[in-house]
């Protein structure tokens, strides 16, 4: 099936870009493919690259339990007597934000400069 991969490759550079890797993921028919063997196999490729490097950080286990714990400790900090009132739809953009606080702290600070 890999055969079947037309080679897209970017006018400018020999690496794929982004949005054409995309396109040509969601325009195959990949059913019925392993996707540990698929991207084991597309990862030696060019083709795929940024789509391997997310499917790893998704299909892998953690080797520890600490990410949830850690997840349920800042739940549990917001859940507390005096947030209890709180509606669960505002329970979990609390907990995403704090969770993800250097991502939106980088996201804000790239705005910003962006901006000057």
């Amino acid at each position: 099936m890999e055969d079947d991969v037309p080679a897209v490759k970017h006018s400018r550079s020999s690496t794929i870009t982004v949005e054409a890797e995309y396109e040509l993921f969601l325009n195959n028919d990949w059913t019925g493919e392993n996707p540990l063997d698929f991207y084991r196999l597309k990862g030696t490729q060019d083709i795929f690259k940024r789509l391997v490097v997310v499917a790893k950080q998704i299909l892998c286990a953690p080797a520890t339990t600490a990410g949830i714990e850690r997840i349920f400790s800042i739940s549990g900090r917001f859940l507390s007597e005096i947030r209890l009132s709180t509606n669960d739809s505002n329970f979990e953009m609390l907990l995403f934000c704090n969770i993800n606080q250097e991502l939106l702290d980088s996201n804000i600070k790239s705005k910003s400069v962006e901006n000057r």
